[in-house]
């Protein structure tokens, strides 16, 4: 019988081959599955911080273009103020009052509807809540009446988030006076100012906005009680 060195032989039932596969521990895939919902959740904190700013920046940049529109809007209307006069002899006055946080006027249509009719228009803030914006209110007038008479108002908002408004007005104010800005306007000055000057600070805006538009220019005379 053939001897056998220690080390070579087979023991009974085991079989030569490769190992077989080692597989993950349950630490390994706790570990594995906290990291990956770890990179989950940055991912999409960083996907909803993007979609945060990218509104953001969407907001802000329709509520500059709504105050570019009002700006412009302002321009334009004040361009078409006109003198009108109320009242007769000694109680004739001027429809022009301009204070230093409102004004009130009269003039046309900027987008030229109804062709002579004249409006008188208010503009000042509104407060409401915690929250203040400046509006508009507009009405036709009745240019046959001896006194202020207009149909029923309509109100347009024009900028929200006001924080500050102010109005200045330049021109000699009463008759013979040197030209120089006022706060408010005299309501005896029987004239219209050269400038109204209007300065806001508005929400989300860096620096105040101001705006100078130049009245046109009427001889007093020819345009009592609003004559052409």
């Amino acid at each position: 019988m053939a001897a056998t060195t220690p080390g070579t032989a087979s023991l009974p039932g085991r079989q030569r081959g490769p190992c077989p596969a080692r597989g993950f521990t349950l630490l390994e895939l706790l570990v594995a599955v906290t990291v990956l919902g770890a990179v989950i959740l940055l991912a999409l904190n960083g996907l909803r911080f993007g979609s945060r700013s990218w509104e953001l920046q969407q907001t802000r940049a329709e509520h500059a273009a709504g105050i570019r529109v009002a700006r412009d809007y302002l321009r334009r209307q004040l361009a078409q103020v006109v003198p009108h006069f109320v009242g007769r002899g000694a109680g004739e006055r001027l429809v022009f009052d301009g204070e230093e946080r409102s004004l009130r006027f009269v003039a046309a249509m900027s987008r030229g509807q109804r062709d002579g009719a004249l409006y008188l228009f208010s503009l000042a803030p509104e407060t409401t809540d915690t929250r203040t914006r400046l509006v508009l209110e507009y009405a036709l007038l009745d240019p046959t009446a001896d006194q202020l008479r207009t149909l029923p108002a309509e109100r347009v908002v024009l900028m929200e988030d006001l924080q500050a408004l102010q109005f200045a007005y330049f021109g000699p104010g009463k008759s013979g006076q040197r030209r120089r800005w006022h706060d408010a306007w005299p309501v005896d000055a029987g004239q219209l100012p050269r400038l109204v000057r209007l300065r806001l600070e508005v929400a989300d805006q860096q620096a105040p906005l101001e705006l100078s538009v130049a009245l046109p220019l009427y001889d007093a005379g020819l345009e009592r009680r609003g004559g052409g």
